[in-house]
């Protein structure tokens, strides 16, 4: 996302510029806008074709919420109280869903 963020601000710019009236380099204005397409749909077809269908099969799956936070690599097993909060509290709607 950070690269596609800069090229688009770097487009944007560009934009900014030919509309303020500044001479921009039409070949070179055309080829940043053409890369910027490419590598936007490279990339949306990567998160529809990978990450979407990734996330889509995580949010099915069960999570035993005991096991995730002894093995949170953050707070460890024991847990501060804010974290335990969270924790009795996904328990809490975990169980309302069985």
């Amino acid at each position: 996302h950070e690269n596609l963020a800069e090229r688009g601000n770097h487009l944007k710019e560009e934009c900014e510029a030919a509309a303020s009236g500044v001479a921009v380099v039409r070949t070179k204005f055309i080829d940043d806008a053409t890369e910027y397409a490419e590598l936007l749909m490279k990339h949306m077809h990567w998160e529809e074709s990978d990450l979407f269908r990734r996330a889509e099969r995580l949010a099915h799956e069960t999570v035993e919420v005991a096991e995730v936070a002894a093995n949170d690599p953050v707070f460890g097993v024991t847990p501060d109280g804010a974290f335990q909060s969270l924790l009795n509290r996904l328990r809490e709607a975990v169980d309302e869903r069985s």
